[in-house]
This record gives structure tokens, C-alpha cells and sequence, in this order.
């Protein structure tokens, strides 16, 4: 299946499948994105100032992220 994101300009500059496949995540202009693949939506967004990479854990629950060296959890 072929699914288009609406995304805006400059949001996407890094991204990684979660591992149930239906899902992923995106970064761009200081914001990570999860996206539905099935419908194209975004389920939520939230603040991540610096992203240089980025995995999802196995399970899905977390994402690890390389930045700017401080480390930030939550």
C-alpha cells in the first residue's frame, strides 16, 4: 500500500518504522511526529530539540535518540 504524509515543510529529516510496521516516527523542525500508516495521520507530536539519529526498542515503547549530547528522559 502507498500512503502520502501531510507534512509540514521542512518535518521530515530523519524517520524510523516502529516495529509493529504500522507506524513512524519523524523528525524535523524540532518536532517528532508518530505517524499512522494506514491512514496517513499523525497520532501525536512533541518537542525534541536535536535529533542526529534515531531508533525505536523492540517493543515499541521507546525511542532512543542521538543529540546534542545532553541527555533528556521522560
Amino acid at each position: 500500500m502507498r500512503q502520502q504524509l501531510k507534512t509540514p515543510a521542512e518535518s521530515c529529516t530523519r524517520l524510523a518504522f516502529l516495529p509493529d510496521g504500522k507506524q513512524l516516527l519523524t523528525w524535523g523542525d524540532k518536532t517528532m511526529r508518530v505517524w499512522d500508516l494506514e491512514s496517513g495521520t499523525m497520532v501525536r507530536s512533541f518537542p525534541v530539540p536535536t535529533v542526529n539519529c534515531l531508533a525505536p526498542t523492540p517493543d515499541g515503547r521507546f525511542v532512543l535518540v542521538g543529540g546534542d549530547g545532553t541527555f533528556r528522559g521522560n
